[in-house]
């Protein structure tokens, strides 16, 4: 995900005020709660300390493209990897050959960055002192067993479908999944999106985010950008409001989504954090912060183009997730998983209308776009389905339909897996 300098905070206010105008408001499923534990060191507790301006917690999360999640706990100096049913899968301890190495104020991972379709994190892992504070010299990349993979002299790293960029004094260089250099850039690749803007009049932007293989357009200027495995653009703007309820301002956040196939717009508006008066620590301040009563992290987008976020109490830690869903006709949940003799998939029944449902229909296409041809209809009892008709190679993407006699409804969510 790429962090792009806002033009002027009132802009983001203007914006967001008219946003309902423009977009179709979607549904999100949840949130689900994955992970969950108290404040501690223990193994599945997790670092909290009060401070002046932030409190130290994890912050930094990230989802893969298996939809495990990632927590990297500076505070207790390890990185946390869970199942995407929130089970703990390991915990990576900072590499012995970093050991000598100064890292800021003796925390690790610092900053941490997960390349999340190639299940890779990225860290700061060099610094010099400079009158400022700490500037990094270098950036490491780990495996999920905390093999160093990649030691390099850059600043910043992005994940892109296969591979990462690392960014170093205004230069770009691409490497491979296994950290091979391919070639060099001297200005922002359009692998990464370029951004146009222009003002269209009455508070309205209207904006372009060019990437090699399609250009998206969004009525909103550009906060924190990115896309899913299946190419659909997720633009992420946030505000601060002044509720009646709340002493200072609260960060709220929103969430636009373009579908690259049909370039339909939606919106979601994660919950707000809620605050209870002031904290005992907080009562002699010059400027006192409330006491958090639930308070939600920014939200982050999976390569499946589920929501997730971090959420805290004064007790818990939470990661929470919001599921993209078809239509409420649809089959919802659909999941893909290697069969015994083909490609698996199993769903649920649609939200609306489940009881009118005679079958159901599976498609497929080796486009993201499709068009999907139909393989077989399954009845009603059936919740799963096994594509035994594929050959290697193969990359082939699945939509599944609700049957209603001779009537279908609309896709379910898109699921996909390739040949490696």
């Amino acid at each position: 995900m790429i962090t792009r300098q806002k033009k002027g905070l009132y802009l983001i206010l203007c914006l967001i005020f008219i946003l309902p105008s423009f977009f179709t408001f979607a549904d999100w499923l949840g949130p689900q709660k994955i992970v969950e534990g108290t404040w501690g060191k223990e193994i599945g507790q997790f670092y909290y300390q009060f401070q002046d301006t932030q409190d130290a917690f994890p912050r930094n999360i990230g989802v893969d493209k298996d939809s495990n999640i990632i927590i990297p706990d500076e505070g207790n100096k390890r990185i946390y990897i869970y199942t995407k049913n929130g089970k703990l899968l390991n915990i990576i301890q900072k590499p012995a050959e970093l050991s000598n190495v100064d890292i800021v104020f003796g925390k690790w991972p610092t900053t941490a960055i997960l390349l999340s379709y190639n299940n890779l994190i990225a860290f700061p892992c060099e610094y010099r002192k400079i009158p400022e504070g700490y500037q990094p010299l270098k950036q490491c990349v780990i495996d999920y067993r905390g093999k160093i993979t990649l030691k390099a002299e850059i600043a910043e790293t992005f994940a892109i479908k296969d591979g990462f960029i690392m960014l170093k004094n205004d230069k770009y260089a691409q490497y491979s999944l296994a950290g091979q250099f391919l070639k060099a850039y001297d200005t922002q690749p359009s692998e990464l999106g370029i951004i146009n803007e222009r003002s269209s009049g009455a508070n309205k932007i209207e904006s372009t985010v060019e990437y090699p293989d399609h250009i998206y357009k969004v009525n909103t200027a550009i906060g924190k950008y990115s896309r899913d495995m299946f190419a659909n653009f997720y633009d992420i703007l946030f505000e601060y409001k002044k509720f009646e309820s709340e002493v200072q301002p609260v960060i709220c956040y929103n969430v636009i989504r373009v579908d690259r196939c049909t370039a339909e717009e939606y919106m979601f508006e994660p919950p707000r954090s809620e605050f209870a008066g002031y904290s005992p620590e907080e009562a002699n301040s010059p400027a006192p912060r409330q006491e958090v009563k639930i308070a939600y992290g920014e939200p982050i987008v999976s390569p499946l183009g589920d929501l997730y976020c971090w959420a805290r109490t004064k007790t818990h830690y939470k990661i929470l997730k919001w599921t993209w869903q078809g239509p409420e006709d649809a089959p919802q949940s659909l999941q893909i998983s290697a069969g015994l003799s083909g490609l698996k998939l199993n769903w649920e029944k649609p939200v609306k209308d489940k009881e009118t449902v005679t079958g159901y229909q599976i498609l497929r296409s080796p486009e993201v776009c499709g068009p999907f041809n139909e393989v077989t209809t399954v009845k009603k009892d059936k919740l799963s389905f096994e594509d035994q008709t594929i050959k290697p190679p193969w990359k082939y993407y699945y939509v599944v339909k609700a049957v209603r006699d001779k009537k279908v409804s609309g896709d379910s969510n898109k699921v996909y897996m390739q040949w490696k």
